[in-house]
């Protein structure tokens, strides 16, 4: 059973984000525009990139940030949403962008200064998108393609005189 692929039209319904809002946001972002394509395929993302963009959006519309602004952090944004996690209620991440900063806070506190982004509806429209369509990320570890063999029982002596 192949594994459904996540296409633009999906990350739009996830994100928040129209196609051609994507198309600029991707165009903008470092991590997407050195991933660009030569082929005439349609572009595709991992559960990951959901996550991002949906950040992404959340910093954009509700925050008012700009994306330059965003791409200073993108690449700590993924780092830190790459990293995996217990479930939690209380998540939330903490956005510096002077410095620039991201941090994963699994409990309530207070911030000194920052954008705080509570991660609970993000987690929740990601996952019931994965789990619906049984999409899974990228194993930490993949399997090696290592088919059965004979292994020799006995000592093994060398035919040496």
């Amino acid at each position: 059973m192949r594994q459904r692929k996540i296409k633009t039209a999906d990350a739009c319904d996830i994100t928040g984000y129209r196609r051609d809002e994507l198309n600029y946001v991707l165009r903008d972002v470092p991590a997407y525009t050195l991933a660009s394509r030569t082929s005439k395929t349609s572009r595709e993302f991992t559960p990951l990139d959901l996550l991002t963009l949906c950040v992404v959006y959340t910093l954009d519309r509700k925050y008012g940030l700009r994306l330059k602004a965003i791409a200073q952090i993108f690449d700590q944004l993924r780092q830190v949403l790459a990293q995996p996690r217990s479930v939690n209620e209380g998540a939330r991440l903490v956005i510096s962008i002077d410095p620039p900063s991201v941090t994963y806070v699994d409990y309530p506190r207070s911030v000194e200064a920052g954008v705080v982004v509570e991660m609970h509806d993000i987690f929740s429209r990601v996952d019931y998108f994965c789990c619906a369509f049984k999409i899974e990320g990228q194993p930490f570890q993949s399997n090696l393609a290592f088919g059965p063999s004979l292994i020799a029982t006995g000592n093994v002596r060398s035919s040496g005189k």
